[in-house]
C-alpha cells in the first residue's frame, strides 16, 4: 500500500521533475472501505535474465557458485497473482533447474537511487514460491542440485522476488529475486510432506539474483530486524480466476518480536543463520457481531517444524551500484492463527490455520516517507501456501509443493 510518495523528495532535499511515466502507476488501487471488491492497478511485468548466484548451506556455513536466472514474462492467474516460466543456469549456459514461479503482489512503495542526479524507482514486491524440476536428471552440480530432486519430480523453493522501475525511463526496470530451499526437517518431514525422505538433514539451497561485479550477493548470516508495526495490511486473495481483488485490511497494531538464534540444519547453537520471530498483528475491519482481522504466529514445535516465524538469513548485497543497493535478504515460514472478517462478513469461517512462507529486507536506497506511515526500510512479505478452517483438523501434507495463496500479510518494523 506505499505509495507514490513525492513528499519525501522534499525532506531529502532533492528536486525532482515529476513528470508522467508509462511504467510508474502510482497507487495499485487495493485500499478503500472494508471487503470491497476492487481493480489492481499494476503494470506490465516482464520477464529478465540476469546473473545470479547459487548458495549451499551445510551446517548454516555457505558455500557459492556462479549461477544464471531467466525468468519468462509473467502471466496473470488471478487478480494480484501470475505465474512465470523459472529457469536457472549454470555460467556455462547449462540449465540445471526449471519451474513455474507463483508471485503473488504484495505491495508497492517509492525508493530514491543515489545517483547523480538521484533516480525515483518504484518497487513492487511479490510474496513467490515454485516447485523445482530437474529438466536432465544424469546433471550434477552439488550446490546447485539438492538431492531430493533425484527421488521426486519437484523441490519447493520459496521467497521473494522485486520489479523496481525507473519512474523516468521506458520499459526500464531491475529486479531483485531470492529464492530458498530449506533443509529435510523444514520441507521432507514424514507425515507433512509431499516429498518426505531424508536427503539433505544438514544443507539448505538458496538462488539470488543478481549478483554481478557491480553489486556481489555475499551470503552471510544476519540477524532480522524487530519491533512494533509500523505498517501495514493484510489482503484476501480472490478464489476464483477473473474475480475482483479485495481491498486490503490496515493494521492497527502489531509487533515482530525477537526469540531466539541458532542453525536450523542440524539445530545446533551456532552459526546463527536462522532466527525465530514472534509476529502478530490486528487489522481495522471488523463485521457487526464479529471480531477484527489478526495474525498471530504459533509454536508449534516439535510436533511441525516450526518454532513461530523462522526467519533464514541469505546474506546481503554490497553496492549502491545497482538495485536493491546494499540490502540484507531472508526468507520466512511459519504456522499462523489467522482471524479472517472478511470471510465473517460473507457468513463463513472465522479462523483458520496457516502456512506462510515469503522474505524480508531491510537497508537497501532509501525509501521515500508516504501520507500516513513512517519512513522504514525493513519489509517482511508473506504469502499463505496451506489453509484450513478452524476448529476442524488439517487434512493431506502441509508442505512440500505450491499450494493456493488464500491471504497474504506485509508489514514493516522500524
Amino acid at each position: 500500500m506505499l505509495r507514490h510518495f513525492f513528499s519525501g523528495l522534499a525532506l531529502l532535499g532533492v528536486a525532482i521533475v515529476t513528470s508522467p511515466s508509462a511504467q510508474c502507476l502510482g497507487p495499485d488501487g487495493l485500499n478503500g472501505p472494508c471487503w470491497t471488491p476492487t481493480p489492481a492497478n499494476l503494470p506490465v511485468f516482464d520477464g529478465f535474465r540476469s546473473d545470479a548466484t547459487n548458495i549451499c548451506w551445510t551446517q548454516c556455513q555457505p558455500q557459492q557458485v556462479c549461477s544464471v536466472v531467466d525468468v519468462g514474462n509473467p502471466l496473470p492467474t488471478r487478480c494480484g497473482q501470475y505465474v512465470a516460466p523459472l529457469r536457472v543456469l549454470d555460467c556455462t549456459g547449462v540449465v540445471l533447474l526449471e519451474g513455474d514461479l507463483t508471485m503473488d503482489y504484495t505491495r508497492t512503495w517509492d525508493e530514491m537511487k543515489p545517483l547523480s542526479p538521484p533516480q525515483r524507482l518504484q518497487v513492487y514486491r511479490f510474496a513467490v514460491k515454485v516447485d523445482i524440476r530437474l529438466p536432465d536428471p544424469s546433471l550434477i552440480e552439488p550446490c546447485s542440485i539438492p538431492p531430493c530432486l533425484y527421488a521426486h519430480p519437484t523441490a519447493f523453493y520459496y521467497g521473494y522476488l522485486d520489479y523496481a522501475f525507473d519512474c523516468f525511463g521506458v520499459n526500464q526496470y531491475e529486479n531483485a529475486l531470492v529464492l530458498y530451499h530449506a533443509c529435510d526437517e523444514f520441507i521432507h518431514d514424514q507425515g507433512i510432506s509431499t516429498t518426505p525422505g531424508t536427503f539433505h538433514p544438514d544443507k539448505g539451497y538458496g538462488i539470488v539474483a543478481p549478483s554481478t561485479p557491480l553489486n556481489p550477493f555475499v551470503a552471510a548470516n544476519i540477524t532480522p530486524p524487530v519491533g512494533p508495526l509500523i505498517a501495514e495490511a493484510t489482503r484476501n486473495v480472490p478464489a476464483a480466476a477473473g474475480a475482483a481483488c479485495i481491498t486490503e485490511d490496515l493494521l492497527t497494531s502489531g509487533s515482530m518480536q525477537f526469540l531466539g538464534d541458532g542453525c536450523g540444519c542440524q539445530f545446533a547453537i551456532g552459526p546463527k543463520q536462522l532466527n525465530a520471530r514472534r509476529l502478530s498483528g490486528v487489522g481495522s475491519c471488523t463485521p457487526v457481531g464479529g471480531s477484527p482481522t489478526s495474525f498471530a504466529t504459533l509454536n508449534l514445535w516439535p510436533a511441525f517444524p516450526w518454532f513461530h516465524l523462522m526467519t533464514t538469513s541469505m546474506g546481503s548485497w554490497t553496492t549502491m551500484l545497482t538495485y536493491p543497493g546494499i540490502e540484507c535478504a531472508w526468507v520466512d515460514e511459519g504456522g499462523f492463527l489467522y482471524n479472517d472478517s472478511c470471510s465473517q462478513a460473507a457468513g463463513g469461517p472465522p479462523s483458520f490455520g496457516e502456512i506462510y512462507y515469503g522474505g524480508s529486507t531491510s537497508d537497501g536506497y532509501p525509501v521515500l516517507p508516504g501520507p500516513i506511515l513512517p519512513v522504514s526500510q525493513n519489509f517482511t512479505d508473506l504469502a499463505a501456501n496451506f489453509s484450513f478452517a478452524l476448529p476442524g483438523v488439517p487434512a493431506g501434507p502441509l508442505v512440500g509443493s505450491v499450494f493456493p495463496t488464500r491471504n497474504l500479510i506485509y508489514v514493516n518494523v522500524p
